[in-house]
C-alpha cells in the first residue's frame, strides 16, 4: 500500500498503528519503505516498542506501528506461503 501525502500542512502525528485483518494467516515479514519491520511473536513485546508488527491468531489481526514518516511512503505486508522449518 503506498500511502501519499497531500497539502502543505505539518502533520502532528507521531506514530501510525495499521490493523489489518486476515484471519486465515500471519504475515511473513512487513517493510516500510523497504525497511524490515521487527515481529514480536509476544503482545507485551510488541506493545513496548516503538515499531514493529504482531499477530493476534485470536482476533484474525495484523497490528503493525512505526513513527511517522511525514512524506510519502510505501507498506508492503507478505502474506505469501512459508513454513515454520524454514524460517
Amino acid at each position: 500500500m503506498t500511502v501519499k501525502r497531500t497539502g502543505d500542512y505539518p502533520t502532528q502525528i507521531e506514530k501510525i498503528l495499521l490493523k489489518i485483518i486476515n484471519h486465515e494467516k500471519a504475515p511473513f515479514w512487513v517493510t516500510i519503505d523497504d525497511q524490515l519491520v521487527p515481529h514480536f511473536q509476544h503482545r507485551k513485546q510488541f506493545e513496548a516498542v516503538k515499531e514493529g508488527w504482531y499477530y493476534s491468531q485470536t482476533m484474525g489481526q495484523v497490528f503493525i506501528k512505526y513513527p511517522n514518516p511525514k512524506a510519502d511512503y510505501q507498506a508492503v505486508i507478505s502474506f505469501e506461503n512459508f513454513d515454520l522449518l524454514g524460517m
